[in-house]
């Protein structure tokens, strides 16, 4: 009968009683010529049982056992001789890496004489929830795996098992993985005054905290101070003072006909006036306006 139990240290040998006896004597080796036997069980009295634990072994050995039945009138010849791989040791499961917001890499430490990895991934620490084909997933002799088609800013759990000739190993310890939360869509800036505003976005599911830039370009080279990731935690808005005051520019912009063509001036008297507030850039001089759909210009000051 094929042993039990088996694990990285050890199995069950096990057997069909025989007729009347009243003992058994079991023999354990390296090889099938049975020498020499495994310390302690050479001829081991067992007792009047059809199984035996045997211990005390090496990991990701080949064993053989044997065993005798005896009664009063003597010791029958051996049984036929069973072949046992004991287990390779359970790999040690590594941190994720490559996380992004659908999946990761699972990582572990190779165990000696696996042929195979069987990687499981669930929702739940306990793996109860499995996420579908990540259930006993043949990798191969690698000691990685792509884990793709998950949910963004969700939380994951995996492990991970030695595979060799005997079997799979016990589970390796449990890596918690979180992905990467989807980016939160910013809104409209509200409470615009003259040196600031409060920030607005979108809340982004899985997410504990936000990470804030403030820049006065849209290529965000030129930081405002104290707004390059700024950590605001959980709210999804975000008050931002200190900016400095927009220059105020009042233009005058006045229509004439000169010899039929329409020309524009500045502050010239006698003529229709607006005025209009603008902001612009005092280092570099520079003025963008825009009067209308079709009006828009820019003057060096």
């Amino acid at each position: 009968i094929m042993p039990s139990e088996v694990s990285p240290v050890g199995f069950t040998a096990r057997w069909s009683p025989a007729t009347v006896a009243t003992n058994y004597l079991l023999d354990v080796s390296t090889n099938a010529a049975f020498n020499p036997f495994v310390g302690g069980y050479g001829n081991r009295r067992v007792g009047d049982v059809a199984v035996c634990a045997v211990t005390g072994l090496a990991a990701n050995c080949t064993y053989y056992y044997r065993v005798r039945a005896q009664n009063g009138g003597g010791i029958s010849g051996n049984s036929e001789a069973i072949e046992i791989i004991t287990l390779s040791v359970a790999p040690t499961a590594l941190a994720a890496t490559e996380i992004t917001e659908s999946g990761f890499t699972a990582n572990w430490a190779g165990s000696t004489g696996a042929t195979n990895y069987l990687l499981d991934v669930a929702t739940d620490g306990g793996f109860a929830n499995f996420v579908a084909g990540y259930q006993d997933l043949f990798c191969g002799d690698v000691l990685s795996a792509p884990v793709i088609g998950l949910f963004a800013g969700s939380n994951y759990c995996y492990r991970v098992r030695a595979q060799n000739g005997g079997g799979a190993s016990a589970n390796s310890s449990v890596i918690a993985v979180s992905t990467v939360p989807a980016a939160p869509v910013a809104g409209e800036a509200t409470e615009i005054t003259e040196t600031g505003f409060t920030a607005n976005w979108s809340a982004s599911p899985g997410a504990t905290n936000y990470l804030l830039d403030v820049a006065m370009d849209d290529e965000f080279t030129a930081f405002a101070d104290g707004y390059q990731n700024l950590s605001v935690g959980a709210a999804v808005s975000r008050s931002v003072t200190g900016l400095s005051p927009a220059s105020v520019v009042q233009l005058r912009w006045t229509h004439n006909t000169t010899k039929g063509r329409p020309t524009s001036r500045w502050n010239r008297p006698f003529f229709t006036f607006f005025n209009y507030i603008f902001t612009f850039n005092p280092s570099q001089k520079v003025l963008f306006f825009f009067l209308s759909s079709h009006q828009y210009g820019q003057y060096t000051l």
